[in-house]
């Protein structure tokens, strides 16, 4: 029988229970199943936390409490079985990695549909199982920001993506770009609009143009030229195309009111090019 309260902390404990058995399946314990018990006591646990009046919050401590679960197996048990590795024991290691992942994250998806069905449509979140893909945009995105992270990894798993291309792999490659592609609009339309809030024209220039040649480096340690080419055209168009009218009202401004040479700022914006390298290499994002 249903009961009508349960505190979050006695909650958290119940999923704690979940997670541990499902991080079994990421151990490679792939015959881990739940009975239909296992599965209403979950389910139950997050619907009560979610419905009850008590807290508003317990949605999204439950939402928070899912991706942590998932970026934890992947920084504790994915990465490090894809170090050193390379050729067939990467690509082995990596599906029978991502076999296993997806196992995983059905299985959570299942106990939080909840979430998936009334908290995610309310507050514009990634749907649960699209949480698995964005992991690993957080590695690139950790890049771009300076912090550390394992350039070669990334490289290998890309060169995965393109070596399964072919029928549904090709499927599988179009899909996979075209997240990278907007994950990366999404990450230079912040980028832009921070730069063009708090910047000078003059340093938003050089921050531009900084992340261009970032981006090319970047790109040619883990992408094919064709995705590299469309990934530093959508970085270009973000930084300095779709950002020209608002440079050319920051300089108006920062001139207090004499008119700008439009034609100038202009010339000056298209000079950013990928590959410029007269810049300091080791400028980083503030």
């Amino acid at each position: 029988m249903m009961v009508n309260y349960l505190a979050l902390e006695d909650g958290m404990l119940v999923l704690d229970e979940a997670f541990s058995k499902t991080r079994m399946i990421m151990e490679g314990h792939s015959d881990v199943k739940f009975t239909p018990e296992e599965y209403q006591r979950f389910y139950e646990c997050v619907y009560i936390l979610c419905v009850q009046r008590t807290s508003s919050e317990n949605s999204k401590i439950l939402y928070d409490r899912y991706i942590f679960g998932l970026q934890e197996s992947i920084t504790s048990l994915v990465l490090p079985a894809l170090e050193n590795k390379d050729d067939a024991l990467l690509l082995t290691a990596l599906v029978a990695h991502w076999n296993n992942y997806n196992l995983m994250a059905r299985w959570l998806s299942r106990f939080f549909s909840y979430l998936d069905r009334f908290f995610i449509p309310r507050v514009g979140g990634s749907g649960l199982l699209e949480q698995a893909v964005e992991c690993f945009h957080n590695l690139i995105n950790q890049d771009r920001s300076g912090e550390t992270s394992n350039r070669n990894l990334l490289q290998n798993v890309m060169e995965y993506f393109v070596q399964i291309r072919g029928s549904e792999g090709k499927r599988c490659y179009e899909e996979f770009q075209e997240a990278l592609l907007s994950n990366a609009a999404a990450y230079y339309s912040h980028i832009a609009s921070n730069g063009l809030q708090y910047d000078s024209c003059a340093d938003y220039m050089y921050k531009a143009q900084w992340c261009l040649n970032q981006e090319e480096e970047r790109a040619n340690h883990i992408l094919d030229p064709s995705s590299k080419e469309k990934l530093l055209q959508m970085a270009k168009l973000y930084l300095v195309d779709q950002a020209l009218a608002k440079l050319a009202d920051k300089k108006q401004a920062e001139n207090c009111g004499s008119s700008t040479d439009y034609q100038d700022l202009l010339s000056k914006c298209a000079g950013l090019n990928i590959g410029d390298r007269s810049r300091d290499p080791n400028w980083r994002i503030a």
